[in-house]
């Protein structure tokens, strides 16, 4: 049974004051994401990060690939229908090969030809839209540089960009 003392109303004070501050910041983040981005995000619903990951040192796209794809299926339950990348994603025949048996559609031009498939073309707009989202997600979370010191901070940095991201994201859609 919850206590109804003074200490009671004390915490409550103190939450009420942190959430009140912590509203105001996400307000300001929540109009430059809609400054940033106004014309991306309409009719965007399904815009929420479910997955991330943050490494230390870069490491080349098509090695994270089969990871990522697995991640997807044990989180949805089913592999991804679409692959999409740009040009330079996999330049090894093999590895392309290999990807283009984990997914039904594979989206990676490998010639300027391929431009031509409506489908490529319409997975590429795709790809070019999350593109766009992580560039307004650095310009409103200011991602020039990090504040804090060392990987955690940084992917910590990162993580917070997320949660806020994915916090504004289904308020946006409620209030308009």
């Amino acid at each position: 049974m919850p206590r109804v003392g003074r200490d009671y109303r004390a915490r409550y004070r103190t939450i009420g004051q942190v959430l009140d501050k912590s509203s105001e910041i996400l307000d300001a983040v929540h109009q430059d994401i809609k400054h940033l981005s106004q014309g991306d995000r309409k009719g965007r619903k399904g815009d929420f990060t479910t997955d991330y990951e943050v490494y230390e040192k870069q490491q080349p796209d098509c090695d994270l690939t089969r990871p990522v794809i697995e991640r997807h299926e044990k989180l949805f339950g089913e592999r991804p229908e679409v692959l999409a990348a740009d040009k330079g994603f996999c330049p090894e025949k093999s590895k392309f090969e290999e990807l283009a048996k984990l997914v039904v559609n594979l989206a990676i031009p490998r010639r300027m030809q391929d431009f031509m498939d409506k489908l490529l073309a319409g997975c590429q707009a795709f790809r070019a839209g999350i593109e766009g989202t992580i560039s307004g997600l650095k310009r409103a979370f200011r991602w020039v540089r990090c504040f804090f010191r060392g990987f955690k901070g940084f992917a910590g940095t990162v993580g917070l960009g997320v949660f806020c991201h994915n916090l504004i994201g289904p308020a946006d859609h409620e209030s308009g």
